[in-house]
């Protein structure tokens, strides 16, 4: 059944104001031209509504959808282009905003979009194997982390990459709101000039609900979340007050040697794994709340679907961390592993599940440990056979729905990895690196004091920990201090007096990345780039679409030097290789005014320059 449409001049004055102040003045083709012409808005469907926050905010927040299909046949960069164009002409899912007015949330329809949707083509041909699906993962966990603004801009990301002849990965990354009234694989069929039929959607559910499940499921999670404590503070969550939500991920690996005494403790049992991080989460939460009593909220598959390659379902599993009397670590942890073993039969619960049981006027969780991708292993890429249209290899899916930290944890290549995803007001400066530092200490105090009473083990972590917070600094200076190193170490600044370095300090900012992350293009075209700290594989597009490996970037490189060019033929990406990666960039204005002050940085450029050129022509002749 289709909502209603209102025209813009339909909605309250109030409403109007708040939608004219986004998206500009609406006119008619009679009065003028409006940039982001309204067509139309409507309310959201009871799907739709299910997919966003429950809290209003100015900026939505809304579940993320991120879909890897294999796609057999021809194509090119420049017809996939075309058909997401064409699309999104026709398309009003792909013209679609959401813009909270006043009390409610509305879908705003636009005439057209100012900018085509962006599509990254990349050609990754002779990478196959496990080599393929870590690199394809890697991207994918990249492209989750950048997250949308429901308010502004195409809710869908498109990447292509070329993997074998006549074979592609297409990764889809959406706000899942949006897939709800569209099917992507129109896309692809446009693209292979293949005519488009309709078929279902293969989607995971943001949650699960349990619907009509047995009442005995209700009656056990009931029994559970009886005089369950109330909200736990947040480690290191400082809100700034500001309702505009920034998506931030931070990626962390356990060192190695925690996680060998891990492995030794949890005897490679995966559950039993999960249990010492989730009860490491626990201890945190208890030292910080200076309390014995907390609760926290795991999210795991579904038993049924654990396996399936097709996603991830995730079911809510609440876990209590209730300490009584004076239990060894190995106690508390087996006992943890124990509920989890009785409750996991059990995961089937979404969030409104929860707050149907303990009241709607109690919000159920502000956060959540992930352990889906924990237990879930997908299909090797290449022992898919695609399709035409695209076969559905893996789902990747985030909600931040009302949450305020996601902990991710997952096992790779014989490592330990855990994300946090997060809004960037609510831990501001080195807040996130310090929460992560904090979680890695109890762990391994946990490993130390395994046989140790719960009393003697929480006090030797508090001196640990307050030991660990004299030895660190987070000044102003030493920000600073950091800043000028780095810039001391390139090579451009070399000999430049201390002056000029004080002018690329008051115009120069650092951004650090994580392994799999793309250098965005127009950061490229836009600034002068220094990797000043890990490794970048350069990428370079010359006229067909799609993007070719160029080389390998060390610390201390300048990665877009073709960017002092008035007219460049060619188009430059990097991508981090690196666990972390930390990049400088100077806006090319500012740069300009450098210039004008230094003529020995000028002077260091041609050298710089000409050395590229020189090494560049022995390759030509080697190669």
């Amino acid at each position: 059944m289709e909502l209603p449409r209102m025209h813009v001049t339909d909605l309250p004055a109030a409403e109007r104001n708040v939608l004219e102040q986004l998206y500009g003045g609406q006119m008619t083709e009679d009065q003028g031209y409006s940039p982001n012409h309204i067509v139309y808005v409507r309310e959201l469907s009871a799907v739709e509504k299910s997919l966003f926050s429950h809290t209003l905010t100015i900026q939505p927040v809304g579940a993320i959808l991120q879909n890897l299909y294999k796609l057999k046949g021809r194509l090119s960069p420049a017809r996939f282009t075309r058909a997401v164009n064409q699309m999104t002409m026709k398309e009003d899912a792909l013209r679609l905003n959401y813009c909270a007015v006043g009390g409610r949330l509305l879908a705003v329809v636009l005439k057209e979009r100012q900018q085509n949707t962006a599509v990254i083509f990349r050609n990754i041909e002779g990478v196959d194997g496990e080599e393929l699906d870590a690199t394809l993962r890697r991207i994918m966990d990249a492209d989750l982390r950048q997250g949308f603004d429901s308010r502004n801009g195409c809710l869908v990301r498109f990447s292509v990459f070329h993997t074998n002849q006549d074979e592609y990965a297409v990764l889809v990354t959406a706000v899942q709101a949006v897939l709800t009234n569209f099917d992507v694989r129109q896309v692809f069929a446009l693209a292979m000039d293949l005519p488009w039929q309709e078929s279902p959607v293969q989607m995971i559910a943001s949650q699960p609900s349990l619907g009509t499940a047995a009442t005995s499921v209700r009656d056990y999670w009931s029994r559970i979340l009886d005089h369950f404590p109330r909200h736990c503070q947040i480690p290191k969550y400082m809100p700034g007050g500001g309702r505009i939500h920034k998506q931030r991920a931070y990626i962390a690996r356990v060192p190695a040697n925690i996680l060998s005494d891990l492995r030794l403790r949890a005897k490679s049992n995966k559950r039993m794994l999960l249990s010492i991080l989730q009860t490491a989460w626990g201890f945190l939460l208890q030292m910080e709340n200076k309390c014995q009593d907390v609760g926290y909220c795991l999210l795991v598959p579904r038993r049924e679907r654990a396996d399936s390659s097709l996603g991830n379902i995730p079911s809510l599993v609440p876990v209590r961390l209730q300490v009584q009397g004076k239990p060894t670590v190995q106690e508390m942890v087996t006992k943890a592993f124990q509920q989890f073993v009785i409750s996991q039969p059990y995961a089937n619960m979404g969030r409104e599940d929860i707050e149907a049981i303990i009241g709607q006027e109690n919000k159920a969780f502000d956060h959540f440990l992930n352990f889906c991708d924990f237990f879930c292993e997908s299909r090797s890429f290449g022992e898919v056979t695609g399709a035409p249209t695209g076969k559905l290899i893996m789902q990747n899916s985030w909600d931040g729905r009302d949450s305020r930290l996601g902990l991710s944890f997952r096992l790779e290549n014989h490592q330990l990895i855990f994300t946090m995803l997060y809004n960037e007001g609510d831990f501001p400066g080195r807040n996130m690196e310090l929460l992560v530092h904090e979680y890695l200490l109890v762990l391994q105090q946990m490993l130390t004091d395994w046989n140790a009473p719960y009393p003697d083990f929480m006090q030797h972590l508090q001196q640990r920990q307050q030991v660990e917070n004299d030895a660190s600094g987070n000044s102003e200076a030493e920000n600073r201090a950091v800043m000028q190193d780095y810039l001391s170490r390139l090579t451009l600044l070399q000999e430049c007096d201390h002056g000029i370095i004080q002018l690329f300090m008051d115009h120069a900012h650092l951004v650090m990345l994580f392994e799999g992350d793309r250098i965005a293009e127009e950061q490229i075209e836009e600034n002068l780039v220094f990797l000043v700290s890990g490794r970048v594989a350069r990428s370079i597009e010359t006229g067909d679409g799609w993007y070719y490996t160029l080389d390998i970037q060390k610390e201390n490189s300048w990665l877009n030097e073709t960017v002092l060019l008035p007219e460049r033929k060619s188009r430059m990406a990097a991508e981090v290789l690196t666990e972390q990666a930390v990049i400088l960039t100077v806006a090319l204005p500012s740069a300009a005014l450098i210039l004008e002050k230094s003529p020995l940085f000028a002077k260091n450029i041609i050298k710089h320059i000409s050395k590229q050129m020189e090494k560049y022509q022995r390759l030509w002749i080697q190669s």
